[in-house]
Formats: C-alpha cells, structure tokens, sequence
C-alpha cells in the first residue's frame, strides 16, 4: 500500500495529537479470483487531530498487531513528543518509551478497544 507524494519530497511527522489505529480493509472485486491475503489486509492509520476534523494521515500494510509492527509505524510518522491517542490495546503499550505521551480511548472498558477511534469513524 502506497500513499501520493509529491516526487522528492520527504513527508512530514505528524504532530501534536495523533489518533493511530488499525483497521482490517477488506473487500475484493467480484470478477477475481478470490486471493486471502489480499481479502483482509491488516492496516494502521495515523491521523492528527485538527480540531473536530483531521489533518494530515499516515497509513501502513502491517503483518500483524504487535508492537513489533505498531511502533515502527508510530516512529516514523509522528514527532517524538507527540500526543498518541489509541485505543488500549497492547500493542501501543511502548509508546511511553519510545518518546510519546500516550493517552488511550475508551477508559475503563476493556472491551471497547475493538471500537474505532473518533476519526476512524466513517
């Protein structure tokens, strides 16, 4: 999975506070032949929060929901510093060491961290 950027050009961190999750995108055209890997591609999203809305987004293939494929991610795309919002998943648990402030969604319920973040809804 790719994103347009302008030949070049590096893109920016994502800065200030930053919603990250992941998302299965799934789906495939029904005139091809049916390809699992292809039919759930696992995904993380960075976005920042700019006001009500969103600013700039972020968004990665990964092979799994570890942090061992979550932070990388979260490394590259946002500013050390920034305000990581996510969900309470485990995987965003290093964020602390890695030089973000976390703060997580859905506070005690456990059972909401399958919810999307504010502006995963769609």
């Amino acid at each position: 999975m790719s994103t347009i950027v302008r030949p070049g050009r590096l893109p920016d961190l994502l800065t200030g506070r930053v919603e990250v999750d992941e998302c299965y995108l799934r789906g495939r055209e029904e005139d091809l032949p049916r390809n699992p890997d292809l039919d759930n591609m696992l995904v993380v999203v960075g976005v920042r929060q700019d006001g009500q809305g969103i600013g700039r987004i972020r968004k990665r293939h990964i092979p799994d929901a570890a942090a061992a494929s979550l932070m990388p991610f979260v490394q590259a795309s946002g500013a050390p510093a920034s305000v990581v919002q996510s969900d309470r998943w485990t995987g965003y648990s290093p964020l602390k060491s890695k030089a973000f402030v976390r703060l997580t969604a859905h506070k005690g319920n456990t059972a909401a961290a399958s919810e999307p973040l504010p502006r995963f809804i769609s």
